[in-house]
This record gives C-alpha cells, sequence and structure tokens, in this order.
C-alpha cells in the first residue's frame, strides 16, 4: 500500500491539505486493497478505514466503494479480516451516503457482527458493533429483544467463564475489554426509542446481567452495570420490582448491609468470636464506595420514578429506603470531608436535589433536617463549587416551601449568612440548572406576603429582585449558544477543528512507525482510543428529568413579580423601581422571549411522548 511512502513523505500539513490528501489516499490507495487477493492487505485496508473512516469524504462513490468492499471483507475467508472490517464499518457509517446505503442490509450486517462474537472475544468487533447500533438507533426496533438477549447470554458466557481468583493478567485483556463492549451495545439499543410495549421483554435479560453486575464478584463491571440500571429506569414508565430489588444491593455498595442493625450487633462485642467481628466490621464498609458517581443518578431515578412507594419501603431490617439514603449522604460526607476532590461530595448532594423537586407537598417533616445538614456542610472549608450546590438546595428548599424554609432558617439565625453566602458565591452558579435552581428559589420568597418575611429578607428585597432580573439575561443567552450549537453541529462534523487535526497526525505517525510486512494483525496500540461515549453521555446525570424542567423558570419569575405586585399593594408596585428604564424593559423582552421558547419547548415534549408511546 502507498499510504506509508505517502504520509511520511510530508512533514507539515495545514488542516486543508490533511483532508485532501487523506481523501486521495483512501480512494486510490485503500478502498480498492479492500478487494486485494492477499488477505494482509485486506485486513491492512479495512485497519485504515477504521483509524480514518470518519473524515469526511466528499466524493460519495468512495464512499460507496468503501462500504461494499467492507461488506465483502465482513465474509471474508480470514478471521482477521473480517475483524477488521467490523471495526472498519462501523467506523465508516459515519459518513452520510454509507449510512444510507447501509441501511437496507441492517439484519444481516447485525448477524455477520453476532457470528463473529461468537466466533471469539475481540474488543474491537463488540465497539463495531456498538457503533453499528449508534448509527441505526430508529431501525433497531425490530431487533431489539432479540439482540439484547443474544449480548446478555455471550456476557452472561463470559462472566461464568471468568477466573474465581484475581488474575492480573485476566484483568483488563481483551476478553474483558471485549464483555465491556456487549454492555455498551446493549446499553445503545436500550438508548433508542423503543415502545413500553418491549420492556416487558428487554428487563429479564438485563437483569441477568444485573445480578452479576452489581455484586462484589461482577464489581469490575458496576460503571457499565449502574448505567444499564440507569437506562432501564429512565425508558421506563415506572420501576418494576426486579428493578427495585437493586437498591438495597446499590446501598450496601456505598455503606454496607443493614448498617445501623449491624452496628448494634457489633456493639455486643463478647457475644461475638474474632471471625464474627471482622465479617462484620467489613459489612459496615461499602464495598464499592469510589463507584458513588455511577450509582447516585440510579438513586435519583429511583426518586423520580418510585414515589411515592419509596417513602415507605424498607429494607429487610424494616429501615426506610429514605433514610438509608440519607444515610448515604451522610457517610459520603464523612468520607469525603478532608478530601482533596469535591467531585463526589457534590454528586451525593443530587441525593437532597431529587428529593426535594420530586416529593413536592410530601417530605414537610424532613425538611429540618436537610437544612441542618446543609447548614453544617456551608460551614465546611471546601471549594465554592460545594458551597454552591449547597446553596442551590437550600434555594430548592424554598421552591418547596419558602415559608417553612425561611423559618427555619431564621430559626437558625441563619437567613443573613445565608443570603450573603448566595450573593458572595454568584459567579459560581455557571451552568443553566445551577441558574435556574437559584431562579427558582429566590422568586417563591416573592410569593409569601411582605408582611410575612422576616425583616432580613424585606432589607435584601432590592437586592434579590436586581439579581434575579440579570440572572433571566444569563439564562436567555444560554440558551441561545445552546440553539447555535445545536445549529452549527452538522457543519463542525465537516470542517474538523484543529485538535481533531492533530490527532490524524500522530495516529500517521504512530501507523509508521508500526507498520511491518509480517504483521498481519497490527498491534492494537495503533488503533486508538473510543472516545465515542463522551458525546453520547455528557456528564452521568443525563437519563433525569427534573420535574421543573416542565415550569420555564424565568415565567416563574413574571408570575412571582405579579403575585408580589397583587398582594402587596404600594410595595408591589415598587418592587422593580430598582430596575433602571433599560433593565425593565430588558426584562419584558425576556419574558416575551421565554413564553415563545417554553410554548416551543411543549410542543417538542408532546411529540417526544407521543414516540414512545
Amino acid at each position: 500500500m502507498c499510504i506509508r511512502d505517502r504520509v511520511s513523505t510530508q512533514s507539515t500539513w495545514d488542516s486543508e491539505a490533511i483532508m485532501g490528501q487523506l481523501e486521495l489516499l483512501l480512494e486510490r490507495c485503500v478502498v480498492p486493497e479492500l478487494r486485494s487477493p492477499h488477505g494482509y492487505l485486506r485486513a491492512r485496508a479495512c485497519e485504515v478505514l477504521f483509524l480514518y473512516g470518519h473524515v469526511p469524504i466528499q466524493n460519495k462513490a468512495t464512499a460507496i466503494a468503501a462500504l461494499e468492499g467492507l461488506c465483502a471483507c465482513l465474509e471474508d475467508k480470514e478471521l482477521p479480516v473480517r475483524v477488521k472490517a467490523a471495526a472498519g464499518l462501523a467506523s465508516l457509517l459515519r459518513q452520510s451516503e454509507a449510512a444510507a446505503a447501509m441501511r437496507p442490509n441492517l439484519e444481516s450486517a447485525i448477524k455477520v457482527y453476532l457470528d463473529l462474537m461468537a466466533e471469539l472475544d475481540h474488543d474491537k468487533v463488540t465497539l463495531g458493533l456498538e457503533r453499528l447500533i449508534g448509527s441505526f438507533t430508529e431501525e433497531i426496533q425490530p431487533f431489539a429483544v432479540q439482540l439484547v438477549a443474544h449480548l446478555a447470554s455471550k456476557f452472561l458466557s463470559f462472566a461464568r467463564s471468568r477466573p474465581d481468583v484475581e488474575d492480573d493478567e485476566y484483568e483488563g485483556g481483551e476478553g474483558e475489554i471485549a464483555a465491556a463492549g456487549i454492555l455498551g451495545a446493549i446499553r445503545r439499543v436500550l438508548l433508542a426509542e423503543l415502545p413500553q410495549s418491549l420492556f416487558t421483554e428487554l428487563v429479564p435479560p438485563v437483569v441477568e446481567i444485573l445480578n452479576y453486575t452489581l455484586s462484589e464478584e461482577g464489581a469490575d463491571f458496576l460503571e457499565e452495570g449502574t448505567e444499564l440500571l440507569n437506562v432501564l429506569m429512565y425508558s421506563m414508565e415506572t420501576v418494576p420490582p426486579s428493578l427495585w430489588a437493586f437498591f438495597p444491593v446499590l446501598i450496601s455498595a456505598l455503606i454496607g448491609k443493614n448498617p445501623q442493625h449491624l452496628a448494634e450487633r457489633l456493639a455486643r462485642k463478647d457475644e461475638l468470636t474474632a471471625d464474627e467481628r471482622a465479617t462484620l466490621e467489613s459489612e459496615l464498609e461499602g464495598w464499592s464506595q469510589e463507584n458513588i458517581g455511577h450509582i447516585v443518578p440510579c438513586f435519583a431515578l429511583y426518586l423520580a420514578k418510585g414515589k411515592p412507594a419509596l417513602l415507605t419501603a424498607t429494607d429487610e431490617s424494616g429501615t426506610l429506603y429514605i433514610d438509608l439514603l440519607l444515610r448515604v449522604v451522610d457517610r459520603t460526607i464523612e468520607v469525603n470531608v478532608n478530601g482533596a476532590d469535591d467531585a463526589d461530595l457534590i454528586t451525593v448532594l443530587r441525593i437532597y436535589i431529587a428529593l426535594i423537586e420530586n416529593y413536592a407537598g410530601l417530605i414537610d417533616d424532613r425538611i429540618p433536617f436537610l437544612i441542618d445538614r446543609l447548614l453544617e456542610f456551608l460551614n465546611l472549608k471546601r471549594r465554592p463549587g460545594f458551597r454552591a450546590t449547597c446553596v442551590e438546595t437550600i434555594c430548592l428548599a424554598l421552591w418547596y416551601n419558602p415559608v417553612l424554609t425561611l423559618r427555619l432558617l431564621s430559626e437558625r439565625n441563619a437567613l443573613v449568612p445565608f443570603f450573603d453566602t448566595w450573593y458572595s458565591l454568584r459567579s459560581h452558579f455557571k451552568r443553566d440548572f445551577e441558574k435556574a435552581r437559584v431562579l427558582f428559589g429566590l422568586s417563591s420568597v416573592l410569593r409569601i406576603p411582605i408582611n410575612q418575611l422576616p425583616e432580613v429578607v424585606v432589607g435584601v428585597l432590592d437586592k434579590v429582585v436586581k439579581e434575579l432580573c440579570a440572572l433571566t439575561n444569563e439564562l436567555l443567552e444560554m440558551r441561545e449558544e445552546d440553539v447555535d450549537e445545536d445549529a452549527n453541529s452538522e457543519e463542525e462534523e465537516e470542517a474538523p477543528d484543529e485538535e481533531e487535526i492533530e490527532d490524524v497526525k500522530q495516529k500517521i505517525k504512530a501507523f509508521n512507525k508500526g507498520m511491518k510486512k509480517d504483521d498481519f494483525v497490527p498491534d492494537d496500540d495503533l488503533l486508538g482510543d473510543d472516545d465515542e461515549e463522551a458525546d453520547l453521555v455528557k456528564n452521568r446525570l443525563s437519563l433525569y428529568d427534573s420535574p421543573l424542567e416542565l415550569i420555564d423558570e424565568i415565567l416563574f419569575l413574571k408570575e412571582s413579580l405579579e403575585i408580589f405586585a397583587t398582594t402587596n399593594s404600594d410595595a408591589g408596585t415598587k418592587i422593580l423601581g430598582v430596575l433602571t428604564p433599560e433593565e425593565q424593559e430588558r426584562l419584558r423582552q425576556n419574558f416575551a422571549t421565554a413564553e415563545t421558547q417554553h410554548a416551543e419547548f411543549l410542543a417538542r415534549k408532546h411529540e417526544e411522548e407521543a414516540r414512545k408511546k
């Protein structure tokens, strides 16, 4: 193949030259070799398309020829060629012409991948299947049940064949990577827009997987297991009993099994042998505390989909599930309070957030406890990001019940510290949902008659209103940026940025260094890392819909100001006097824009719900 000599002669290329040369190389030197009589060259051609198939191909005929060649290689007599073709095809499907041509043959392609997986455990095959499914999420529905069942069987076969003892060579090997790829492929299927009726058939095979991955034995796959549980709960209207069974399992992973019951037994040391005491002490500690970032999103969905049952459900010792969740927060803060990183501290507060926003009017008796804890957390010497999350959560409590929350803060002499802390941390509410929580909470204060507000609050109302109005500007600007990013996404794919160009350069260098004539199957190090999941799940809480998403926070402020004006006569008409005429006009425009955006949002939401049904 000529690619080695052509690439090695180019020491410095600008982005346009690189892209142009690569397409030319693919067209003239790579695609023809897919039909080569030599298996080595066919495999190498498939590998190059795996590496660079995502580079935009302007010539449609080249993309189609590459697709046809890869499909032929999928049925090659040489196993290494079939493996490389499976990876190369999935990469090429990023080309719209190739994807369109592949669509009628999707079923046969899936069968080829499954046959390959039955023949060997290779991470590039499972990666290829995962990408194939991701390219055709709308068309995958007819094959979903059969595909998940087959993949689940393949994964469980791997799990049963794993050594019972720790084996450093086995862990992280090709088989384990392939197994993780299988779980990724299942996740892709579940993320497709599937009708609710299918989930009665999809849940059982996934539950079998979860029985292994959400256990100490299968802890190496706990991240993938929690992602599957997350997707299932998010996609289903209610949580079935078979998925509720994993709630206490996840609790034990973080804080041990039945901590209160075990602690009482451990207190009777004289009645226990040394071995019994050691066993109880180990059970008091969670076996997967480091995975809290993967487990908390599951708890958020249990809270969202399990109401109101979660408030009364108990574990085998009679402890309420809700109390176990609150212990998870306490235990996580205790373990990490002196640590250098606040990530787990911020993550675990999502339990408080999900509880407050999903149980409106149902947890008045829990609010005093939550406020006490949040005030304690605010006094910890932690970074501003964690403290800002505490303020956000108190703001949600204000939204939940402003009268109760203000009274609790007043009784604890915390009103002035709270408003001072909020004001000092304004720049640390950076994301839209963080700003929205503040807006919901502080706007709720305006719904209380002014003669019922504590004097401290009345004294800061002008400052609060001015800041809330500024927040509407920031939120609308962020929404506009999101729209622009969506509109430009296709253009960005067609015009790779400098980071992508540099990545291509590095792969070319690696390819040249590793090219050896007697290497029929190239070293896996040349194939690069798979970063596709990064654009599928930008953060671990993305599969969660807050009830507040159905309420526009800017319109909530508008209603709050109207209520304040109605109930407070003179004070109500003067509340906007703190704004300049220009700021008042901008606020009116913001309200009008928000009304239009909210109507469009509700229309899209209605269409999505109709598709799911």
